[in-house]
């Protein structure tokens, strides 16, 4: 096993420790209700594991991707913002992605 596969196994078993520990915590109403509820929910362990692959891996498009997805779907959690409405978004993820590719490829 390479270095780079190590660090990635490590920061990724970290990740898995931490997010069982939270849910845990929350489960059992240790943890305070001041966190907003959107949390703790599979739309921010998208972000999460994203912005893991974009820490630790060399191709960032999976990371990005899975961001992308899991930002989409928390915007009108976060926002109050009408699913309907936040369609408006799509356009501009293509953007960013584009931006993105281009900008890895310099």
């Amino acid at each position: 096993m390479n270095r780079k596969s190590k660090s990635s196994s490590l920061a990724f078993g970290l990740f898995l420790i931490i997010v069982g520990i939270l849910l845990l915590l929350n489960n059992l109403s240790i943890i305070p209700k001041i966190l907003p509820e959107y949390f703790f929910s599979w739309k921010t362990l998208l972000v999460a594991l994203g912005a893991i692959f974009i820490v630790t891996e060399r191709d960032k498009t999976p990371g990005l991707v899975l961001v992308a997805i899991g930002f989409y779907f928390l915007i009108p959690d976060i926002w109050n913002i009408n699913p309907m409405e936040a369609g408006i978004f799509w356009p501009f993820l293509f953007v960013a992605a584009g931006l993105s590719i281009l900008v890895s490829k310099r």
